[in-house]
């Protein structure tokens, strides 16, 4: 059984929702997070990740782009329709050429899968407010 500070820390955390459908990654990218202090919830396709939305306060989200069924943009568009205001950064193996139109859509961040072990953290804590 945790004890009252380990609960009231716990609850402190940001909960980010990271969407990513390779379970290599997945699990880098969780396992980095959650070192880093953050509660983390998984999603694997944008269906997925809606429900977990519409389920609990996320904070921030981190999500692919190339995702099964629905590319991660969808999620954006589902964001700003619903006026979430949970900031999104995009994640992709994709060159910077797509970053543009992301961030023109309303990401609010953009990571290159290579780079993401050095940059995505920084992002999450800029967003956040943590700096």
């Amino acid at each position: 059984m945790k004890s009252l500070i380990e609960q009231i820390e716990i609850s402190n955390r940001p909960t980010l929702l990271l969407v990513e459908d390779d379970l290599t990654h997945l699990t880098i990218f969780e396992t980095l997070l959650t070192q880093q202090g953050y509660e983390v919830i998984t999603a694997e396709n944008v269906n997925q990740a809606i429900s977990q939305i519409e389920a609990r306060v996320i904070d921030c989200i981190v999500s692919d782009l190339m995702l099964p069924g629905k590319d991660g943009s969808k999620l954006i568009d589902y964001l700003r329709e619903t006026r979430n205001r949970a900031p999104i950064i995009m994640i992709t193996s994709s060159s910077e050429d797509v970053e543009k139109d992301l961030i023109r859509k309303g990401a609010n961040g953009f990571c290159l899968k290579q780079f993401a072990s050095r940059r995505l953290v920084p992002q999450i804590r800029a967003l956040l407010g943590q700096i």
